[in-house]
């Protein structure tokens, strides 16, 4: 039966393995059944082939994994400029007050397109109102979508949980074979020790993936373990109880017996050889989001210490109220040059490092390594595009430091899911994107 569909391009990058030039990827029906040479796989799977496709002067690979988004909050990109860490919080849960449900799932769809034309085939998103399930499900994308918990108040914290507990069951309910749902307490300045028990407790019992903000500023480190600076005064204005730790954040959260789910730590900037000690023994990967710990003025997480304590990492664009963009290519970048400038190394990481990050990567900071992240037999046929023949890429002389550091997401000319493609031609296929421009410009007029 003819049901091959064979991809070739000038490159092709399994990641699992070395570059491949003049490539080509099988697919039959959502998996890869082949990659290799171009002449090789069209002679492996003659008389089988329904279609072939050459991309030409581009570059195959896996579909890029951001490991950090807020894609509900995407209808306020750029409002909330120039101000310092706690009033853009207050900002965020102000002006998502102005908007509905409709609003919401209407952000969300944006930002899903914006991944999409941006090569993006997997996100774990951290999110409050849970609209960005729909979005996903409609999107064709796959994700992991962390239902965030609040409640600094111990005497509520069972209060605070059985709500969460109630919103995760009936986002359960949506949930599908691509996208799954988990639970985020949001971080250690948001959330009592009380209730991170409650939530480590109930994410170990109903097997569920958690996802926290961790040691992402001074501020941060400063209210754990002196209960001083803006965090504490507004714990203070509230009348509630804070005791001083004297420890780290990490090493906080690792005393709780936080550390013990394995969570997915998004940021890990104000951290140290002990934090990262502990973050490796408790086998918990990090999301890392350079370009919005950059622009908030946090500082530059130390990447390679990261790598060389051999926790899992991928990268993170955060959301595009804190970033402005989902870029992951250019994400990539910054992170490679910040952690070159960190370093003052000219050498690591390398842009073959880079490429991994944002594919396997990702894929093993979300534990699904098994079935996407390369480009190998049996695997997931997520597939990403990439346009090497723009005349600021040209030539190309290695197609990894050209994706790097010479590309970016308007370059991606297709992204494909489970041998479907999402994004190809210049146009979304799955979200009416016209339709979802016009809610977006009725949303910010309305804000």
């Amino acid at each position: 039966m003819n049901n091959i569909h064979i991809y070739t391009a000038d490159w092709v990058l399994p990641i699992s393995r070395q570059p491949i030039h003049d490539g080509a990827v099988a697919v039959r029906d959502d998996v890869i059944v082949d990659v290799g040479d171009r002449d090789e796989i069209t002679s492996n799977h003659e008389g089988e082939i329904a279609e072939k496709r050459d991309f030409g002067h581009c570059v195959i690979l896996p579909g890029l994994i951001n490991t950090h988004t807020h894609l509900e909050l995407t209808a306020l990109r750029g409002r909330l400029e120039g101000l310092e860490f706690r009033q853009w919080l207050l900002g965020i849960m102000q002006l998502r007050q102005a908007l509905t449900p409709d609003d919401l799932l209407a952000s969300a769809r944006l930002g899903a397109i914006e991944a999409i034309k941006a090569g993006i085939t997997t996100v774990a998103d951290t999110c409050e109102s849970g609209v960005v399930v729909d979005a996903l499900n409609e999107s064709g994308q796959r994700g992991i979508v962390f239902q965030e918990v609040f409640g600094v108040d111990p005497v509520i914290a069972e209060q605070n949980l059985k709500a969460a507990s109630e919103r995760i069951g009936e986002l359960k309910k949506l949930a599908s074979q691509n996208v799954k749902v988990g639970v985020s307490p949001h971080s250690p300045y948001t959330v009592s020790p009380n209730l991170f028990k409650l939530v480590t407790d109930y994410a170990s019992r109903q097997n569920l993936p958690m996802a926290i903000h961790a040691a992402e500023s001074a501020a941060e480190t400063q209210f754990i373990f002196a209960n001083e600076g803006v965090f504490a005064e507004n714990y203070r204005s509230r009348g509630v109880y804070w005791e001083a730790r004297g420890v780290s954040p990490i090493e906080y959260l690792a005393d709780l017996g936080v550390l013990e789910c394995s969570p997915l730590l998004i940021h890990c900037v104000q951290t140290d050889g002990r934090d990262l000690e502990l973050v490796a023994r408790s086998r918990s990967p990090i999301a890392h989001c350079p370009k919005s710990n950059a622009k908030f003025g946090h500082g530059i997480a130390p990447l390679q210490q990261f790598i060389s304590a051999g926790i899992k990492v991928g990268l993170g664009s955060d959301s595009v109220v804190s970033n402005n963009v989902c870029d992951l290519i250019d994400e990539a970048r910054t992170a490679c040059l910040f952690a070159r400038a960190k370093g003052q190394s000219g050498i690591e990481p390398t842009a073959s490092d880079m490429v991994r990050m944002m594919t396997l990567g990702g894929a093993e900071a979300l534990g699904m390594e098994a079935s996407i992240g390369s480009l190998d037999q049996g695997k997931q046929a997520d597939l990403c595009v990439i346009n090497l023949e723009a005349a600021s890429t040209i030539p190309v002389a290695d197609p990894e430091t050209a994706i790097v550091f010479s590309t970016c997401a308007r370059d991606v000319t297709a992204t494909m899911v489970g041998g479907k493609f999402l994004y190809d031609n210049e146009e979304v296929k799955t979200i009416d994107e016209p339709h979802t421009r016009k809610q977006i410009y009725d949303v910010a007029t309305k804000i």
